[in-house]
């Protein structure tokens, strides 16, 4: 009786333990299946960025690399990395509102990349973003000749930008501080013509239309000619002081 006890019992323990090996292979299986996929492989060629690209700019990298150290956690959902292509590259930024009317797609740009002295990069615009991407802001995208890039620029680096908006040539333009606006009428602005050959005679007052303006210049679509002379002084207000000042004496 006893020994038939001990085989019953031995038979239980058996079962009991082919149990436990048929869980404890799930679980293994489950194991080489989850290492399985803690290999991350690369979906194409290319550099790691930490993180993710917002607006060209690669802004989470001192936190993530704190963040990637051994036994450290993530949380769900984050982006860990980015896989970059080196080329081809663009160049993306945001434009003032103030000059958005004067920017459209195609036109010419200059590239100045970060090396003092590197020869500058052609290329046009792309896009502009249709509405503001921020206060007074809209996003504008650039294409750059390839092979103008230098092998060491890479994604996240910065350069400065200049657009041709506009080119003529024979544009008649005078410094604008010679340029006057009428006081009663903001719109209407006028010059001070100078007789070259009549050192006696007073400037006349002499209405323009404006065009475009750059830094201290101003260009004259009608009003002037080539070779005109004109006074840089607000003549009304000159002869005004030196009045007072006559009263004064």
């Amino acid at each position: 009786m006893a020994l038939s006890l001990d085989l019953n019992r031995a038979r239980q323990e058996l079962e009991q333990r082919k149990k436990m090996r048929k869980k404890a292979l799930e679980r293994h299986t489950k194991i080489l299946g989850d290492k399985e996929l803690m290999e991350i492989k690369s979906p194409a060629d290319g550099i790691v960025f930490y993180g993710q690209c917002v607006n060209g700019r690669w802004s989470d990298t001192p936190s993530l690399i704190n963040r990637y150290k051994p036994h450290n956690n993530v949380s769900g959902n984050s982006i860990l990395m980015t896989i970059v292509e080196s080329r081809p590259l663009t160049i993306t930024s945001t434009i003032d509102e103030s000059k958005r009317p004067d920017v459209s797609d195609g036109q010419k740009i200059k590239v100045a990349l970060p090396l003092e002295g590197a020869d500058r990069a052609n290329g046009e615009v792309k896009s502009i973003s249709p509405i503001p991407v921020g206060t007074g802001k809209f996003e504008i995208n650039f294409e750059v000749k390839q092979d103008q890039i230098p092998d060491w620029v890479i994604a996240g680096m910065s350069c400065k930008v200049q657009i041709t908006t506009y080119d003529k040539a024979d544009a008649l333009v005078v410094p604008k501080k010679a340029v006057h606006d009428d006081k009663d009428d903001p719109d209407q602005h006028y010059v001070w013509l100078v007789d070259p050959d009549d050192a006696d005679a007073k400037p006349k007052r002499h209405n323009v239309k404006l065009g475009k303006r750059k830094d201290e210049d101003v260009e004259i679509l009608k009003g002037l000619k080539k070779g005109n002379v004109i006074s840089l002084d607000d003549e009304e207000a000159k002869e005004k002081a030196e009045k007072e000042k006559e009263k004064q004496d």
